[in-house]
């Protein structure tokens, strides 16, 4: 092939080199086809090598032409079981089967440090649960909760209680000398006070870590106090005879000559100018001459009483003066309406009209 090609290229060199256009032309036309049976020839050649060197297939058996073959796949692995992790601070320490497991170990953790007078416990530790796997760790932990608790979480419990305290009253006495001595006035009742005080305290895990009290005066006390009066009495709330003398005229209606019909007291006779005396002690509040009694005393006793001593010759008091029972007032005589020397002795309760004064003095 290669002894061909080489003469077609001189026989086309010469052609050219003689210079004819024809044979130009098919020396031309020689060439190119020379080339390209050239280039056909080594393509089949190509090709018959190419299909020569490749392995014969072998033919499948007729069951395997007819049935597809089954892959066998691999089993799905089974999602991993979820627990509720019981985390502090974001990170998970125990691992329980359920939520509601998780909360029951809490709360009856944080029980155990509430006791009688707590007010409030809480965790001192942020503390949450959420659902996830969990590693073995954590299993075995939820299964020593109560212990690996004590040394993970902390309790925080507040306590608060309340006392009372009752504050004695005091006493004042008070002496008035415008009251009697056996006169006594509760001027003021006295009151117990009460003291209040609050105590707060805080402890973690059942021991106290601050205590904290306030003390308030809820009621003050109220202070009693007595009047005592330090006046000594001047009346004793009974009488005596006003003279030594004898008992002339009695009370109530007489026939007499000179004088009323109606006597309002008693007529006590006795030499002139005899002592008359206070039949008990008393305020003067009349000392002077009044129509028909003469030269007059009229004493006020303690009680609200009057008494009168008329028909004096002399008076010895003046108004005002305070006597006491028995002292010496005036003197006997017979001045005024009087049928001879008497003193004229009247008792009027309260002040008003007269009643017999033997109902109230003492029996001779």
């Amino acid at each position: 092939m290669m002894n061909e090609s080489s003469k077609l290229h001189r026989l086309l060199k010469n052609s050219r080199e003689n210079g004819h256009p024809l044979l130009k032309s098919a020396a031309a036309l020689s060439l190119c086809a020379a080339a390209l049976v050239l280039i056909i020839t080594r393509n089949v050649a190509f090709a018959s090598s190419a299909a020569a060197a490749a392995p014969e297939p072998v033919p499948a058996a007729a069951e395997e032409l007819a049935v597809p073959q089954a892959v066998e796949e691999e089993p799905a692995p089974a999602p991993a079981r979820e627990y509720a992790l019981l985390c502090i601070d974001g990170q998970p320490f125990f691992a329980f089967d359920t939520v509601e497991a998780a909360s029951a170990a809490l709360a009856s953790y944080v029980d155990l440090f509430s006791g009688v007078g707590t007010d409030s416990a809480a965790l001192a530790e942020n503390v949450s649960v959420r659902v996830a796997p969990a590693e073995d760790y954590l299993l075995r932990a939820a299964q020593e909760f109560d212990d690996l608790a004590r040394i993970l979480l902390h309790v925080e419990t507040v306590s608060h209680s309340h006392e009372e305290e009752f504050l004695p009253y005091e006493s004042l006495t008070v002496y008035d000398d415008s009251m009697y001595v056996d006169e006594q006035v509760l001027e003021q009742a006295g009151r117990s006070g009460r003291r209040v005080t609050l105590t707060e305290e805080k402890a973690l895990n059942g021991m106290a870590v601050s205590r904290e009290s306030s003390v308030t005066v809820d009621v003050a006390p109220v202070t009693e106090i007595i009047r005592i009066g330090t006046k000594e009495h001047i009346s004793t709330g009974s009488y005596l005879w006003p003279s030594e003398g004898v008992l002339t005229s009695k009370y109530g209606r007489r026939s007499v000559a000179v004088g009323s019909s109606f006597h309002k007291g008693i007529d006590v006779a006795d030499a002139y100018g005899s002592s008359i005396t206070a039949s008990d002690g008393g305020t003067v509040i009349f000392a002077g001459w009044e129509s028909g009694y003469g030269k007059l005393v009229k004493l006020q006793h303690e009680n609200g009483d009057v008494t009168y001593y008329g028909h004096c010759t002399s008076l010895l008091v003046s108004e005002g003066d305070v006597v006491r029972q028995g002292e010496q007032i005036a003197l006997m005589g017979a001045t005024g309406v009087a049928s001879g020397v008497h003193v004229h002795f009247e008792y009027r309760p309260l002040g008003g009209d007269p009643i017999d004064p033997l109902l109230v003095l003492p029996e001779r």
